[in-house]
């Protein structure tokens, strides 16, 4: 089985992952949404994606699950705050 790495592990520049115009458009739903900066969405959404395509067999629903992470991710953070 191949082992999963952590976001540690990947790495990510957030700069240097490729969005798409819905990745665009979802960021900054979700920052509206979520009243927070388009750029620390940005960041984090980014993050997940490149982490995620590491191991993704479809990437369809990418921007979907994505999306899901960065709310968690923007919960988990307020709820520890």
């Amino acid at each position: 089985m191949a082992e999963r790495r952590t976001e540690l592990e990947v790495g990510v520049d957030p700069v240097q992952v490729a969005l798409s115009r819905e990745d665009e458009a979802s960021i900054r739903t979700l920052a509206e949404e979520l009243r927070v900066p388009v750029n620390r969405v940005k960041e984090i959404y980014a993050r997940e994606l490149a982490r995620l395509r590491l191991t993704a067999r479809f990437t369809t629903f990418l921007p979907l699950v994505v999306s899901r992470l960065v709310r968690r991710r923007h919960f988990e953070a307020n709820r520890l705050a």
